[in-house]
């Protein structure tokens, strides 16, 4: 008996009848010649049906291995290319097109399994270089083929394309890797006892840095501008392989970004959360990315509500201190200083009187303004030539001067009242602009989530959720939790920016008065004016680049991403919304790495030879992991240059 199978082999019959009477009738003709699996040449042998003079050879299917070495294939026996796997629900019925791409490398092993199936026709097929286990005879035709899907992973993945980790697994870059007992309880301990050391040394240096604050505030908006521009830098970055996910981005690459999840909030690959848990999916990931700006807010309100508690003390501390009169005095001055030219003019100083309660028909009373500034220099006394008309505009050191001196005790109705004015606008500008700081930050990472719960992959027919493949779109599961990102997408995801534009919008025309600066300045004070927006820009920018683009086609996906970022070098030049320019230049140096690396994954999807070779992968890797520290070391040197740009413009006005 043959081994080989009828779409193998040709096998020649004929036929004669026998009656019960054991007559015989005469043979018929000799069966007709049927086309083959070993004729096809490169193609495959569509088996479809029982009547074999309709098989015909078949163009080898997207993701099919047809290289047989000579041996002919039928459908049931062609194996997938590497990264590509078979689709279990697809194969019943001989269907044309029965694999797709595995979204992780080194997942699906492509040619290692050709392994026998079951057919709807009960024929039961062997494949050539058959290296993995058959199903058991009692399994069902479901369960061969869910048998068959698991056995095309390797590398610990499974599920669905091999999108998966096995039990005990997680999923670090492309690779499962194996979950450590201590893992967790290590990176938290690790984290708490650095968050331990630093509130420790907060407490303990607390009125030091206060001091360094107040009297190096610019230095410190500036250095917080820079820290912000590198972590937006660095989140963009950190969602190129979901954004790119079949591109074939270097493999050291990849492995270089997944060291930086934690900037978006990406919990359970930092801290491997499926390693506790079989049951722990990507909702737990929205769950954790929609409490942050609750437990912002909740942390931020009860901070605020200890400092104010605490306000009367330290006022009154204030004003038996020189030095630190001085420096609330510097804060004053730094926050009614609108066009930031080291002078205080008429428009500026009313501010100061509203500040202070003056009832607004003596502020607008521009000739009672003009005596209050001349008041501020002792009628224009010695130590304060050269300042110019005291009537019109004060200097810094005037104005120091004058308001530590007493100068608007008559104005302000007590002494000391000017410092209460300062310290409150101190403290509620802190808290409010330190909230909406990480606010900024934490956006983009949040609104990723909530796309990514939109985003899905259709495979033969079935949807899946591209961050997780576990969870199948529009199924009962992921229904459920819908209202969850329903309200996180209303309330955060758009609801912030939009409110924030709103109030923006709604007081364009006074956004520069002392009421407004008082109650919106912390939302555009790091700009100049006329760039009041920027924040706005930023947020549209990275929610764009980091969630937005997932809906975008994947082959489209990075042109687009070009343009996006040509469009924010050009308004970033047209607006110039840092008053330091050394800020400045390190925002141009994010926008345009930024925009390296999307033209990179262009050049890889463009490249005639396909994927990348090994030295070729090694080569870009090193390139895009230069450019990254490279930002990184820019960064801090221009934090240092900062200082010392500070520190001379200082010693130049002292002296």
């Amino acid at each position: 008996k043959s081994p080989l199978e009828i779409w193998q082999q040709v096998v020649y019959v004929r036929v004669r009848s026998v009656s019960a009477t054991n007559t015989t009738s005469a043979w018929s003709g000799v069966s007709e010649q049927w086309t083959v699996a070993g004729k096809c040449g490169g193609r495959y042998l569509e088996t479809e049906g029982t009547d074999m003079q309709k098989w015909e050879c078949k163009a080898c299917p997207p993701g099919a291995n047809c290289d047989t070495d000579g041996v002919g294939l039928a459908l049931h026996t062609l194996s997938p290319k590497r990264d590509f796997a078979r689709v279990a629900w697809k194969y019943s019925g001989h269907k044309d097109q029965p694999f797709d791409r595995c979204p992780f490398k080194w997942s699906c092993n492509g040619n290692a399994t050709r392994a026998a199936v079951p057919m709807s026709n009960n024929h039961t097929l062997r494949g050539a270089r058959l290296l993995a286990p058959a199903a058991p005879a009692s399994a069902s035709a479901a369960e061969s083929a869910i048998l068959f899907d698991e056995r095309q992973c390797f590398n610990n993945s499974a599920g669905v394309l091999c999108a998966l980790c096995k039990p005990k697994y997680v999923r670090r870059g492309q690779m499962c890797e194996l979950c450590v007992a201590s893992g967790v309880a290590m990176k938290l301990a690790c984290i708490a006892l650095v968050v331990a050391i630093v509130v420790i040394l907060v407490c303990v240096c607390r009125v030091r840095l206060r001091r360094l604050r107040r009297k190096y505030g610019p230095l410190w908006r500036d250095v917080v501008r820079i820290v912000t521009i590198n972590i937006t830098f660095m989140q963009i970055n950190a969602s190129l392989p979901s954004m790119f996910s079949n591109l074939g981005l270097p493999t050291i690459y990849l492995e270089f970004l997944s060291t930086f999840d934690f900037v978006n909030l990406d919990l359970m690959s930092f801290f491997s959360l499926p390693c506790l848990a079989d049951s722990i999916d990507f909702r737990v990931s929205v769950v954790v990315a929609g409490m942050a700006p609750v437990i912002v807010v909740v942390c931020a309100l009860l901070a605020y509500a200890h400092r104010r508690l605490g306000l009367k003390r330290a006022v009154s501390k204030v004003g038996h201190s020189e030095k630190l009169r001085l420096e609330a005095a510097e804060y004053l001055f730094d926050l009614l200083d609108v066009e930031g030219d080291q002078m205080i003019d008429v428009g500026e100083f009313q501010h100061l009187l509203s500040f202070l309660g003056v009832p607004a028909e003596q502020t607008k009373n521009k000739e009672y303004v003009r005596k209050a500034m001349s008041k501020m220099t002792g009628g224009g006394g010695a130590g304060n030539a050269g300042a110019g008309n005291a009537e019109e505009e004060l200097s810094r050191q005037q104005f120091l001067h004058g308001i530590t001196h007493g100068a608007v005790a008559d104005m302000a109705g007590a002494n000391n009242k000017w410092v209460m004015v300062a310290e409150k606008e101190r403290v509620k500008t802190s808290y409010l602009s330190s909230v909406m700081l990480v606010f900024l930050l934490i956006h983009a990472p949040v609104s990723q989530r909530v796309f990514y719960y939109m985003s899905f992959r259709t495979v033969k027919g079935r949807s899946f959720l591209t961050k997780d493949y576990s969870i199948e779109f529009g199924a009962e599961t992921w229904l459920s939790f819908l209202p969850v990102v329903v309200i996180i997408t209303v309330v955060f995801t758009f609801g912030f920016p939009i409110t924030i534009g709103f109030l923006l919008f709604k007081n364009r025309a006074h956004l520069q008065s002392a009421h407004m600066r008082r109650r919106l300045g912390f939302l555009y004070r790091p700009f100049v004016v006329g760039a009041e927006y920027w924040e706005l820009h930023e947020v549209f920018r990275k929610m764009i680049l980091t969630g937005v683009l997932i809906f975008v086609r994947e082959d489209v996906r990075a042109a687009v991403a070009v343009l996006v970022c040509v469009l924010s070098v050009a308004t970033l030049n047209f607006a110039r919304p840092h008053h330091n320019h050394v800020v400045f230049w390190v925002a141009e140096m994010s926008f345009l790495l930024t925009c390296f690396k999307y033209l990179t994954a262009i050049f890889i999807a463009t490249r005639a030879s396909g994927a990348l070779d090994a030295e070729s992968d090694s080569s870009l890797a090193s390139v895009l992991i230069g450019l990254d520290v490279a930002m990184l070391v820019g960064s801090v040197a221009s934090s240092v240059a900062v200082l010392f740009v500070l520190r001379a413009k200082s010693s130049t006005l002292e002296a």
